[in-house]
């Protein structure tokens, strides 16, 4: 596996809220941001992980980033919160919005994750419509 890369597109900072673990899906709450449960809609992904309640954790909500496998993903596969702060294949999409379906976190880009644990480059699209 080659080494993964990231590309800034657009970064906000938030409050922790509860566990927000690096490189995994997080999403907003009236708090802040935290880990997602599997399948819970993700606003991006965790620059910086902490434990601590308040502390400030940059998301990337747009951009290329860094994310964490909880399996084997292909490359090109579109992918959303599994839990632990990583994340897996979509297997359904989580909702629609004016009719389109929506994939709440991104999509896996050259580099597939072989294992649990893997890390490699997604393109952080949140609110993504289309198929």
């Amino acid at each position: 596996m080659s080494q993964a890369y990231e590309k800034e597109c657009f970064d906000l900072t938030f409050p922790a809220a509860g566990t927000c673990t690096k490189y995994g899906p997080v999403k907003l709450g009236a708090s802040g941001v935290q880990d997602c449960g599997a399948g819970e809609e993700a606003i991006g992904i965790a620059q910086s992980g902490t434990t601590t309640t308040g502390r400030s954790v940059r998301v990337r909500v747009l951009g290329v980033s860094k994310v964490t496998a909880s399996a084997a993903i292909s490359a090109g596969a579109k992918i959303q919160a599994s839990g632990s702060g990583k994340v897996a294949t979509a297997t359904a999409l989580d909702g629609t919005w004016n009719g389109v379906a929506v994939n709440p976190c991104g999509k896996i880009l050259s580099t597939a994750a072989g294992a649990d644990g893997d890390i490699v480059e997604a393109l952080v699209f949140p609110y993504y419509f289309g198929t």
